[in-house]
């Protein structure tokens, strides 16, 4: 019998923000254009504006026993025009103005940019982004605008931070007979589109969960015992976009476990 263990999402606190910083970066114009996320705020054409640079330095070390599997960019106490959307695509279109170091997409997606996976302490990442105030549209001078690009609900820069983000976790229990004796989980491709496919090196599959970031099971399926199979294909047509664990128990009751995004 093996016992799972724990996943949780932890969500960032203030002692985790070791430093930050707003800097004015003078005036400047910016175009915006018909295709632009930002036509509900501006008409198009150019904008006067202050244009602002905000910078967190971010780390964090946890008790022993947690394990970071995933670190997740929130902007809801940063940035209103964050927060709400499922759409893999479109949140990254609303990162064009942030930078994080490590790069964001190398997180997600390159094995070998580990900012702490796998230990408890998540390595160092700084991260900055630009924020314009707008006066008003070159055009018509006359009528102001103040409004902030990303929408921050604030006319103080100072109040752009802090900046937050979240941590998926895996607790780890030491009755578990298999934290040392993880089997090779191979899937492919990722990110994934409506299928993905799930194989254990040598190793048939007795059973596959899948695991949003807020710990709920979206996905469960149990193989019969004298199937003998390695590798099992999912249909991810229904999932929304987003990051998921997914979690398989060889019939040795081998627990491997790793993240994909579906796209």
């Amino acid at each position: 019998m093996v016992e799972y263990p724990n996943y949780f999402v932890r969500h960032s606190i203030p002692s985790d923000i070791v430093n930050t910083a707003v800097t004015y970066l003078g005036e400047s114009t910016i175009d915006i254009e018909n295709n632009s996320l930002y036509l509900d705020l501006l008409s198009p054409g150019p904008h006067l504006v202050d244009k602002y640079e905000a910078t967190w330095v971010i780390q964090v070390e946890l008790t022993q026993n947690h394990e970071i599997i995933d670190f997740w960019p929130l902007f809801s106490k940063s940035c209103a025009g964050f927060k709400n959307t499922s759409d893999w695509q479109y949140t990254f279109t609303h990162f064009e103005n942030f930078t994080f170091e490590p790069h964001l997409y190398d997180i997600q997606n390159d094995e070998n940019t580990n900012i702490g996976f796998g230990t408890n302490t998540l390595n160092t990442i700084t991260v900055k982004a630009t924020y314009y105030f707008v006066k008003h549209n070159v055009l018509t001078p006359i009528s102001p605008i103040n409004k902030w690009l990303p929408e921050c609900g604030t006319n103080d820069p100072n109040q752009l931070i802090p900046f937050s983000f979240s941590l998926h976790i895996k607790e780890n229990n030491e009755l578990s007979t298999s934290e040392n004796q993880i089997s090779q989980l191979q899937l492919f491709p990722n990110p994934a589109g409506n299928l993905i496919t799930l194989k254990l090196i040598n190793k048939p599959i007795q059973r596959l969960a899948i695991f949003d970031l807020q710990g709920r099971i979206v996905y469960w399926q149990e193989l019969k015992d004298n199937s003998n199979r390695i590798e099992v294909e999912v249909d991810l047509s229904q999932f929304n976009y987003g990051l998921y664990i997914v979690q398989i128990e060889s019939t040795e009751g081998i627990v491997s476990s790793s993240k994909f995004v579906k796209r």
